[in-house]
């Protein structure tokens, strides 16, 4: 289960998904949660070992978001975004660097992703917003 949920969203009161990360050793690892009406069950969620997952969208049965972020070796967060169509899920190309923060489907036909991208000299010094948009 979950040791931190982060977002939760269904298409029915029997398809509700929530997104978050399980902690071991004080390392964060993204992690899906479905619920079907009677329990919660893991969803199957390829994502590096340190991820989080901090937002999702349920379009449909068939149509489920996930976004987040993982670190990268030179120590900035890339986004982390996934899609399934009702089973596994399977890592998408981010639009951006940076961590994923937010999703929104607006309209029924567009998927809205915000979160920040590292900014600045030394390394962290400060972020930048980046908002971007895919017609689904």
């Amino acid at each position: 289960m979950l040791d931190d949920q982060l977002a939760i969203d269904s298409a029915s009161n029997v398809d509700v998904y929530a997104v978050g990360e399980s902690i071991t050793e004080f390392l964060p690892t993204a992690e899906v949660q479905r619920y079907d009406g009677h329990t919660w069950s893991a969803v199957s969620a390829p994502s590096p070992a340190i991820s989080s997952l901090e937002a999702v969208v349920v379009k449909s049965s068939t149509s489920i978001w996930a976004a987040g972020f993982f670190p990268r070796q030179n120590d900035t967060d890339s986004a982390l975004v996934m899609h399934s169509s009702g089973h596994a899920f399977s890592r998408v190309t981010p639009p951006t660097p940076g961590e994923a923060s937010g999703l929104a489907l607006i309209g029924g036909k567009q998927l809205w992703l915000v979160g920040a991208t590292v900014t600045g000299t030394p390394q962290h010094a400060g972020s930048k917003t980046f908002i971007a948009r895919r017609c689904i």
